[in-house]
Parts: structure tokens; sequence; C-alpha cells
């Protein structure tokens, strides 16, 4: 599929456990609602993220080869993107701003995530970022320019369960996913989001599965 495109995670996990079910229903009200959106008007009485109650932040996937960090993994798509469930948009369907990214500052510190939250929640249109592929945009973004979903497979993989009820797993969530895409009228597909290879079939996933 073509790469140009931004990304946002509907339900980051910070470890390997993928929150299938919570994911889901994250997902149902979005489709329901028909755009993704802010703090504010999701009526939310606090945020913990750092773009503040007004804006809503994307990965852009052009970016995402540029790092921070000892381990060369600190953006928004190796700490986001890659454990979530992903909603994906065509970076020429999108206004986006451009965060003023500060590269000496990371949010994983105290001192860090004070400053981060801080400047997220200041006024006016200036903003900030401490993940160098991280874009926002303000109060709303309707799902009518939506063109797919990336998957972490890799966050499925058990091998103490062995592979066919893995593949078993996946497919179960999957077809969940494609019923509620059916529910709400969203005709897109499902990548991985490692390879994009098509999440469609059974030989689909466990070809998907042999190659990791």
């Amino acid at each position: 599929m073509e790469k140009n495109i931004y990304l946002h995670a509907i339900n980051a996990t910070s470890d390997d456990n993928y929150p299938t079910i919570e994911t889901y229903q994250i997902l149902c009200k979005i489709l329901k609602c028909g755009a993704l959106l802010s703090s504010r008007l999701q009526r939310k009485l606090s945020t913990d993220g750092f773009n503040g109650k007004d804006y809503i932040s994307l990965c852009d996937y052009t970016k995402k080869d540029i790092k921070k960090g000892e381990d060369g993994k600190y953006n928004a798509f190796h700490t986001y993107i890659r454990y979530s469930l992903s909603l994906v948009f065509p970076k020429n369907e999108l206004s986006v701003i451009e965060p003023i990214i500060l590269s000496d500052i990371y949010a994983i510190s105290k001192e860090g995530f004070m400053k981060m939250k801080k400047l997220g929640e200041i006024k006016g249109d200036r903003r900030y970022t401490d993940m160098p592929d991280e874009v926002q945009v303000k109060n709303k973004i309707p799902l009518a320019s939506l063109t797919a979903l990336t998957y972490p497979t890799h966050l499925s993989i058990d091998d103490e369960i062995g592979e066919r009820a893995t593949i078993a797993k996946i497919m179960m969530d999957l077809d969940s996913i494609n019923k509620a895409l059916d529910r709400f009228g969203y005709n897109v597909p499902i990548y991985d989001i490692d390879t994009f290879e098509k999440l469609d079939s059974t030989s689909s996933v466990r070809m998907l599965l042999k190659n990791k």
C-alpha cells in the first residue's frame, strides 16, 4: 500500500499484552462517532497525553526512522503505533500542524514528563513535541479519509499455545474488527504494522507468522 500516510494509535499498550477487548470497544466508539475527536470534544475531564485537550496526535510514517534515545526507538512509531491498532490516513487528505521538536527532552524522565505536560496545556496554536515523527490536528479528524487499519500482529504471537491456536486467536480478533468496520460502513483493509502485508485470510496470517 501507499506509505505516504499518517497513523493514529487508538489504544497503545506499554507492554507486550495486546488489550483485545478494550481496543475493540474504543474502535467501535470511534467508528460510531465517524471521527477522531480531541479530548475536549470527547468531554474528557483530563488527558494523559502531551498534546493538550484540543489536539490529536498522529505519526508521520515517512519520519518513522528518525529516532531518539539510547536504543534509537524513542518516537511515535516505536512507542505507540507498533503497540496498537492504528487508523491510517493519506497525508494529502489532512491538514496538520508540525510541532516544534524538542530534541533534548524525553517524557520518560520525570523532568521531561512535567515539561511536556505543561507545554501541551498552553493556549495558542504553537505546539511542541519530544517525538520527531509526531504531527497534530486540531479538534477532529473525520473518518471520511480513513484508508486502512494496521494491526500489531507481533503482540499476538504466543509460543506457549502454539501456532494453530495463535492463528485462531488473531483471526478471531480480526473478524471482530472487520465486522465492526462493516457495521459502521467502512470498507477498508487491515495490514500488519511491520510488513504491511494484508491480513485478509488464515493463510496470509500463517505465512506472516512464519516469517516473523
